[in-house]
């Protein structure tokens, strides 16, 4: 509607018509409202509706455009993921290829995962878990403290682990070369966490290495055997090389100091300078090599020859990068060659006085010659002589051989009478002796068997003087004869208060004659029992590798020092007058040491303090057989 103020009024007009009973229109009732508020309502609402569909187109676009975002970032997820299984298969080859592997260990819980590299270095089965204890326990034990101090220090965070060492397979028992890094791993707050590392088989690097440092020191020997050093000389930096040889050439210890080629130079003879120069610029020059002799001159005024050799190296360009070269001792060859001119020079005089010093020597010779003959002669004649003597001393030899045989028979048997009919009377078995008998009877059996064991003796020592003793050769346990000998001698050591030991640390088993042996044993023991009055005699062994000693001790008379050196000759009675028992036959230690030297293959010694004591002793190989093939 208009209004009076031609203001625009909207309004909602509404009509009802009114009929009569008879359905007859009889008038219209009309409404007007003021839709105001509701016309602005709607505007409004149909604003908020563009608006909503507005919102929503928006939201709509930028929905489609945030899922086109995500399907490329999926995409290039995708593709990062691909790559990144691209890599990581990569990265697995080159641990297959190379032989690393990788190991992470939690600090915490001391958990450890390893790759399956790993396992392949250290030959230990995939099936086991792994653990410090597991790799430490593999380590080589001379390396083992190394590893274990640069472990503790990559643990602290003092430096990074990072070592060569050897293991030992867990699968065969080989020892293989590694190479093992490891870093301390932080988390954000800066505590340690893990250990992250690898380790890799340089057990053919380290070989190559050990072989390229046996071919230098073979080259070194080589050079140092020829006198031969070498040199190489860069033209670009100027840098002079020279091995350990050239500089003992030079007379220098081996990287002494910096060289140059100016040092080089200086060291050169000054009348050989220029022309050492020359020679070499004139070879880089032309691109030849050179190979000449000149001077040294070194400290102290030292003079040396040696043989220089040259070549250079070149781009492709031409422009010179390089000279290498041998420089070579020459010196005695040099001085020998001089030598020999001069014997060349002086050839002619020296043949002439050769040749009057050899006419005159061959006068000599021809006086010598008749000389000789006549000798010769003499010597026939002398030869012919000594083979009669010979013959006859066989003769006598043999004689002498049958009257010790004959006359031991001949000694024994009465003396064996002896001893049996006087050990009967004094044994009281033909009657009662009294003491009156006893003593003259005692008297003749000590001096029977005194009589019986000086014959015994002197037929040993002509058995041995004419080799004819023969070795026999058993085995047997040392102990057993040793407390053989020292039963036998008990009861002359118990008359005479005496304490008699035995010190056997250990047994052993000898090959050797086991009857001289003991008889040896029974000659020492006898000795010491009978110049010791009081104390004790200590029998003791000891073993030297293939050797054995056996030492006896006795706390005796003891020997004076100027006797030593004749104490193991025949016949030898030394003065006993601090002793009640004076016989003997001074035999017993010229047999000891006959039969330990020339049948046991063994040796003798004695030590001795006069009024103290003496200690023997004799030496002997355990296997005797083994010592006479040898």
């Amino acid at each position: 509607m208009i209004r009076k103020n031609v203001s625009i009024l909207p309004v909602i007009l509404s009509a009802t018509a009114i009929e009569g009973s008879d359905g007859e229109f009889l008038s219209c009732r009309e409404t007007i409202i003021d839709n105001t508020d509701r016309k602005r309502i709607e505007e409004e609402r149909l604003k908020a509706m563009a608006f909503l569909e507005s919102s929503v187109k928006n939201r709509t676009i930028e929905l489609d455009l945030t899922n086109n975002r995500l399907q490329i970032d999926l995409a290039k997820r995708h593709q990062a993921e691909v790559e990144l299984q691209k890599t990581a298969r990569r990265l697995l080859t080159v641990q297959r290829i190379g032989n690393i592997g990788f190991i992470e260990w939690k600090l915490n819980t001391g958990e450890m995962h390893c790759s399956e590299e790993t396992y392949q270095v250290y030959g230990v089965n995939s099936h086991i878990t792994p653990s410090l204890d597991l790799i430490i326990g593999l380590v080589h034990p001379d390396d083992l403290l190394s590893v274990q101090k640069n472990l503790d220090l990559a643990i602290q965070g003092k430096k990074d682990y990072d070592i060569d060492h050897r293991m030992i397979r867990q699968d065969n028992g080989k020892m293989i070369w590694v190479h093992a890094q490891a870093k301390l791993m932080h988390n954000i707050h800066g505590e340690s966490k893990f250990l992250l590392g690898s380790v890799v088989d340089i057990t053919k690097p380290k070989h190559v290495e050990e072989d390229l440092r046996t071919s230098e020191k073979g080259l070194a020997d080589a050079q140092r055997i020829t006198k031969l050093g070498s040199w190489r000389l860069d033209l670009v930096t100027k840098e002079l090389l020279w091995s350990d040889e050239t500089y003992r050439i030079f007379g220098l210890k081996p990287r002494e100091l910096g060289v140059s080629y100016e040092f080089f130079l200086n060291k050169v003879h000054p009348e050989d300078r220029d022309f050492a120069y020359e020679v070499y610029s004139h070879s880089v020059m032309n691109k030849s090599s050179y190979d000449i002799v000149h001077r040294l001159f070194l400290k102290d005024k030292i003079i040396k020859y040696v043989n220089n050799k040259c070549e250079t190296h070149y781009d492709p360009n031409g422009k010179p990068l390089y000279s290498i070269g041998t420089i070579q001792d020459i010196t005695a060859h040099k001085l020998a060659e001089k030598e020999l001119t001069h014997y060349r020079e002086h050839l002619e005089d020296l043949v002439n006085e050769r040749t009057s010093s050899l006419l005159a020597k061959n006068e000599e010779l021809k006086r010598s010659k008749e000389t000789l003959l006549s000798l010769l002669e003499n010597v026939k004649r002398s030869k012919a002589e000594l083979a009669k003597l010979n013959d006859r001393l066989k003769e006598l030899d043999h004689l002498k051989s049958m009257f010790i045989a004959s006359i031991s028979h001949e000694l024994r048997t009465p003396l064996n009478s002896i001893l049996g009919f006087t050990g009967i009377i004094l044994n009281g078995m033909v009657g009662k002796v009294s003491k009156t008998q006893k003593d003259p009877l005692e008297r003749i059996h000590r001096s029977a068997k005194y009589l019986l064991e000086l014959v015994t003796e002197i037929i040993d020592i002509s058995k041995i003087d004419a080799g004819k003793i023969k070795f026999f050769s058993e085995t047997f346990l040392l102990g057993s004869v040793v407390r053989e000998a020292v039963t036998d001698m008990t009861p002359l050591a118990k008359d005479k208060g005496l304490q008699l030991t035995i010190d056997l640390p250990e047994e052993i088993t000898l090959k050797t004659d086991k009857k001289r042996f003991l008889q040896c044993l029974l000659n020492y023991l006898s000795n010491a029992v009978k110049f010791t009055q009081k104390g004790k005699v200590t029998l003791s062994v000891k073993r030297e590798g293939r050797w054995v000693e056996v030492l006896i001790q006795d706390t005796g008379i003891g020997i004076k020092k100027e006797y030593l050196s004749e104490i193991f000759q025949s016949f030898v009675m030394l003065d006993s007058s601090k002793s009640s028992n004076r016989h003997g036959t001074g035999l017993g230690l010229y047999i000891t040491k006959k039969l330990v030297t020339e049948i046991l293959g063994g040796s003798v010694a004695v030590e001795s303090i006069y009024g103290q004591g003496s200690k023997f002793s004799l030496k002997i190989p355990i296997d005797c057989d083994q010592q006479r093939k040898a």
